[in-house]
């Protein structure tokens, strides 16, 4: 009982990540239907993980930017979410020199040389129900 009132702001966390890709999941459903597309199979996505930028987190819960990614980390510590990293290399013959780092934050040194950080890829490791018919 302890252990969950611990774990609670990073189940929070957790949910509301997995809250904002069912909005992403339903936006995609729909935009399929207005295209006259059938997708039977949309559990079985080809994408199990989706892309929510730690600015909107930031943005839905009124936090800054840097709240919002210590909270994605408490979350993935807590096992309620997975984050992939993703990068994409800059070409060899490109030099990047401090002036260019400056002005785009998002270039990142790596040990293979300079790459492009992309959002993060995240996979809620909980599932939404939507109750119906609640009574009182």
């Amino acid at each position: 009982m302890i252990m969950d009132i611990i774990d609670f702001k990073a189940f929070c966390i957790g949910v509301m990540y997995a809250y904002l890709i069912s909005i992403q999941k339903r936006r995609r459903w729909r935009s399929e239907r207005n295209k006259t597309r059938s997708n039977h199979d949309q559990r079985l996505s080809p994408y199990p993980y989706y892309s929510v930028p730690e600015s909107v987190l930031a943005k839905f819960l009124n936090i800054s930017e840097s709240t919002a990614h210590e909270y994605k980390l408490l979350a993935e510590k807590a096992g309620y979410i997975r984050v992939y990293h993703k990068f994409s290399k800059i070409g060899k013959g490109f030099q990047v020199t401090d002036r260019i780092r400056k002005d785009n934050p998002r270039i990142r040194k790596t040990i293979n040389g300079y790459c492009i950080q992309d959002p993060d890829k995240i996979e809620p490791c909980c599932t939404l129900k939507i109750r119906k018919k609640i009574e009182a």
